[in-house]
């Protein structure tokens, strides 16, 4: 399967380095992009690769379901809308796609990763806490551009289960999300297989043929 689209492809990698004896050039049987590290950025780094059209293996020097990738707490949270900059911007786009981007996995491996845009009730604590929720919820309306909400509410409002706020009000951001970690680990696995990227636990280190190479090894280095 060659690269369709190669300009993108170098947006997101980084070639290795020239002194190495790697020679940049896809032989048969080789792949373009070798992904380290099967945990959620690994998994997901190699699926959007394989979208684009790229030949990609993953790898890992580690035991399967040995990182944090394998929690128990799923929550996909916004950071505040203001201050913004561009990483904040990533993210934001990044949250704005998770019901297409899970959805596409959940159709392509037959797992559920049991995800929802649910959104979340904060506590305002005190007066002080107020006045910045406030100036933040400005703020999502210049930084945010109505694609989601982030704003001050009544705890009146929510008659079932809220969190207890001494002001009496929240911040209810219509963002954020949850999912199943170990669900969503399996289901992206599930998904690169079907879409014939090979997973490959290593005992040792080994130079193989590839274009690129993404370090996702998290904590391990």
């Amino acid at each position: 399967m060659p690269i369709s689209n190669e300009s993108k492809l170098d947006e997101l990698l980084i070639k290795l380095p020239s002194d190495s004896n790697h020679v940049p050039t896809v032989k048969a049987g080789s792949f373009d992009i070798e992904v380290v590290g099967m945990g959620i950025l690994g998994l997901s780094i190699a699926w959007e690769c394989s979208r684009l059209g790229a030949r990609v293996r993953v790898v890992d020097h580690q035991p399967y379901q040995r990182s944090s990738s394998y929690g128990l707490v799923g929550a996909l949270t916004p950071h505040v809308p203001e201050p913004w900059e561009s990483k904040k911007q990533f993210q934001f786009e990044s949250l704005l796609k998770g019901d297409i981007w899970w959805s596409e996995i959940h159709s392509k491996s037959g797992i559920d990763p049991h995800y929802k845009r649910c959104g979340r009730l904060q506590p305002i604590p005190d007066e002080n806490g107020l006045t910045l929720a406030n100036k933040r919820a400005i703020g999502a309306i210049t930084n945010w551009k109505k694609k989601a909400d982030w704003k001050i509410v009544n705890s009146s409002d929510y008659p079932a289960w809220k969190p207890v706020s001494p002001t009496g009000k929240l911040i209810a951001d219509s963002l954020s999300a949850r999912i199943n970690p170990r669900l969503a680990i399996k289901a992206l696995r599930n998904a690169l297989v079907n879409n014939d990227v090979p997973l490959v636990e290593l005992n040792e280190r080994k130079k193989p043929h590839h274009k690129y190479r993404v370090l996702a090894t998290g904590t391990a280095g």
